[in-house]
Parts: C-alpha cells; structure tokens; sequence
C-alpha cells in the first residue's frame, strides 16, 4: 500500500464552508489521496492544487502533492512542495519522510539522512522512518548503525518485510551471508511473493557458491515477474 494513503487522516474537519455546487478543499484533498492510490500521479497533483488554492495554509495537501512529484521522479519540485509544507507545520513527521525520500533519491544520502532523523524526533514509532534512516545509512557505507535503523523498525512493526529485506542487503555487504539469508526468510515469511527478496537471496546463495539452492531463489523470484 502506498504511502500516500497516510494522507487520508491528516485532513482537517475545520475546513473552509464549501459554496454551493463546489467542491470543498477537503473534497480535492480526499480526490487527490484516491488518485494517487490508484497510481494516477498527475490528476492527483491537478487535486492537491485545488486544495491549495482553495485553502492555502493547509500542509496536507502540499505533502500529498509532494509526494505525487516525488512518485513522478521530480524530485526538485517535491521537495520545494515539501518545504513549503513544513513551514506551515514542521511538526508533520510525513512531510520530513517524503522529503528524505527525494533527496535520497537524488544521492544527498545525509541530507536524507537528517530528514529521517527530524521525522524520528517528532514520531519515535513511525517504521517508515526507520526503515529510511537505515537506507541512507547503508549508502553512507554505515552497516552497522543502519542494522540498528532497521532492528528498530522491526521491533516497532515485526511484519515489516521491507525492514527485514533492507537487513539483509546491510549484512550481506558486512559478509554476513548466513544472517543475510535469515533476515530474507523473514522477509518472504512475511510476503511469500516479495521478489526483491527472492533476488537478494540468491545474491547471496550464489556467494556462497550453494548452486541448487541459489537456482531455486532465482526460480522463485523469476515466478513473481510472470
């Protein structure tokens, strides 16, 4: 499930009194949550706009669009929405998510990393970020405080499967095949269709050199393509 649908419970009762025959910026808030669940990106920005312009000071409906830039790749433009989000409420733990997000992906790994960190601070039990500060940790080739990262969010959110995969790739660059393959295990318990697991795995398998075993990973992780 996407992580825009956290949006749905961030949107306010107090909202402007609609007129008559138009919609609400509640309305164009809930619009753009549903659109961008359904993976239309695009329409869900032309939503959270309408919301913003019908009630500007309104941060949810500028994560909400932030979060569309970010899954539409711009990243520059997500983050530039997501500050703008937290200068009306900089408490907002998902608008400091989303925006660790965009800059991990454009390689500000500590950037990402201090968003994670803010986020953290205001929701000590969000997984999400956890699980973010674990990944920009790893690109920062610090293993074992991202394993910390990641432990953390499993003990939050025992099923977390993404925790659990992201684990596993962190000990694997540390040579720590077997509890590499362990924490992918529990990754597929978890999602027995989890592909990127099914892959990692066999990564690993195949380093140490357990050729039936790495081939029927890679089969399974080759059923979830089909």
């Amino acid at each position: 499930m996407r992580t825009i649908i956290i949006l749905a419970l961030m949107i306010s009762a107090t909202l402007a009194t609609p007129i008559s025959g138009e919609k609400t910026p509640e309305e164009w808030l809930e619009s753009g949550v549903d659109l961008g669940e359904r993976g239309e990106y695009r329409e869900a920005i032309l939503a959270f706009d309408e919301a913003i312009e019908l009630n500007p000071e309104d941060p949810a409906a500028r994560i909400g669009k932030g979060l569309a830039l970010y899954h539409q790749n711009e990243y520059e433009d997500a983050i530039t929405c997501l500050d703008e989000a937290i200068r009306l409420n900089p408490e907002l733990s998902m608008a400091w998510i989303v925006k660790g997000l965009a800059l991990y992906d454009l390689g500000k790994y500590n950037d990402s990393l201090d968003c994670s960190d803010e986020a953290i601070s205001l929701d000590p039990q969000n997984v999400l970020a956890w699980n973010n500060r674990g990944i920009a940790l790893s690109k920062l080739s610090k293993c074992e405080e991202a394993i910390q990262a990641y432990d953390e969010a499993i003990r939050i959110d025992p099923e977390y499967q993404t925790a659990w995969n992201n684990k596993g790739v962190a000990l694997s660059k540390l040579e720590m095949y077997e509890e590499a393959i362990q924490a992918y295990d529990e990754a597929i318990r978890i999602d027995p269709e989890y592909q990127t697991a099914w892959n990692n795995k066999a990564i690993v398998l195949q380093a140490l050199g357990r050729a039936s075993e790495t081939n029927q990973s890679s089969a399974e992780a080759e059923e979830m393509r089909s």
